[in-house]
């Protein structure tokens, strides 16, 4: 769906757009207050209502928004022909780390929007707007011959995702005290931990 608000001027609908993630990430959509959401972003009701019809045409808006945000950074030819998959998490946590310095709270609210739908409807939601790119990131032109044999892919990749979210909830909880490269370094030093994990020795 295209909505006006994207043709306003970009600093102030980023403003908005943040006052939102903060807000929805905190209280998910039934409690968020849109009244707390336009005070932080210093816009009136009358200026809100021109572009959107109520707070929940707002939600679906930053769900849109972030999904596309994050499928547009990570659709990069580059990170798909990376057979490696610890190099191609490398690449792609760096991605997202450049939508979080400017879009704090962007995983939060996605983390909220999860634990507040159940999994059919988070499913159908990122397949409908992002398509496949998520499964085709973890699963194609990957060599899981780099993998340990005493671990399962399945498992290995269960360690690997679980590992992940907590580095991003790390990561995110330290923007925008720590600069950009101090968090790219923090990545790769992190993403080393779990080649050593679940590589073979001297496959690394």
């Amino acid at each position: 769906m295209e909505y006006n608000f994207d043709s306003l001027e970009y600093e102030k609908r980023k403003r908005i757009i943040n006052s939102g993630y903060a807000e929805f990430s905190e209280f998910g959509i039934a409690r968020a207050s849109l009244n707390k959401i336009l005070s932080n972003s210093g816009v009136s009701k009358g200026f809100f209502y021109h572009y959107f019809k109520d707070k929940d045409s707002f939600y679906q808006y930053l769900i849109e928004h972030g999904i596309t945000l994050v499928v547009e950074k990570l659709n990069d030819k580059s990170l798909l022909d990376e057979q490696d998959f610890i190099s191609r998490l490398q690449k792609a946590s760096m991605y997202k780390t450049e939508l979080l310095i400017t879009f704090p709270k962007l995983m939060d609210f996605f983390t909220k929007f999860y634990s507040d739908s159940s999994p059919e409807v988070y499913e159908e939601v990122s397949l409908r707007l992002g398509g496949d790119f998520a499964y085709r990131l973890r699963t194609e032109n990957i060599d899981f011959s780099l993998f340990r044999d005493d671990i399962s892919i399945e498992n290995a990749m269960k360690i690997i995702s679980r590992y992940m979210a907590q580095i991003v909830s790390e990561v995110t909880s330290m923007i925008p005290k720590i600069s950009y490269k101090e968090i790219s370094e923090y990545y790769i030093k992190e993403l080393e931990v779990i080649r050593d994990a679940i590589y073979k020795k001297g496959e690394q």
